[in-house]
């Protein structure tokens, strides 16, 4: 596997799902993570990605003279749980949208273990959070601040009820401190 240039592959394609391709992204995180000792697996997956990226030329977001702006920006945040074998830490995922078109999208794998699948989606808001503020210091730089907060879903009960909810006492009580900027960010009104 030496002799194939599979990081200058999986670059290439990571450079195209954060350009313009969203729905590349999780695929080529996941492939990325094979960069130092891939095998041949590895290298047909990549090459598959690659056959069907070629498919799909048109990319996927088109904004279009006279299309009235919506004035807000929605965000979709998941995770997966332990989804990665190697060290069973998940991966968020996190989509924004204005106007019909994805304006800021990634696929990362998270920094610490989670225990349970409301602990992986509380810390995938967390970092839903955080892109979702940056959007919104970018959009009030281009003079158009937004006035209401920005609208995060998620699909799990236990992270909505520990955003939504300060006072509830639920099974994420031990997790670190950084992640509950999430839940301030609510209570601010942000998101």
């Amino acid at each position: 596997m030496k002799s194939k240039p599979y990081a200058q592959a999986i670059g290439k394609l990571n450079w195209i799902a954060q350009a313009s391709r969203p729905d590349f992204a999780f695929a080529t995180s996941m492939c990325g993570r094979y960069t130092q000792n891939p095998g041949i697996k590895h290298w047909n997956t990549e090459d598959r990605y690659t056959i069907e990226f070629k498919k799909q030329m048109n990319p996927l977001n088109r904004y279009c003279k006279g299309v009235i702006l919506q004035k807000d920006i929605k965000g979709h945040v998941d995770a997966d749980y332990a989804g990665c074998w190697d060290t069973a830490r998940s991966t968020t995922g996190c989509v924004y949208t204005y106007s019909g078109g994805e304006i800021a999208w990634t696929s990362k794998r998270q920094k610490c273990v989670a225990t349970s699948t409301g602990e992986a989606e509380y810390m995938a808001i967390k970092h839903g959070s955080d892109i979702a503020i940056w959007l919104r210091n970018v959009m009030k730089h281009f003079g158009r601040e937004l006035k209401s907060p920005i609208t995060i879903k998620t699909d799990n009960t236990a992270a909505l009820t520990n955003i939504i909810n300060p006072g509830s006492i639920t099974a994420l009580k031990h997790i670190r401190v950084q992640y509950h900027a999430g839940k301030e960010r609510h209570e601010r009104k942000e998101i």
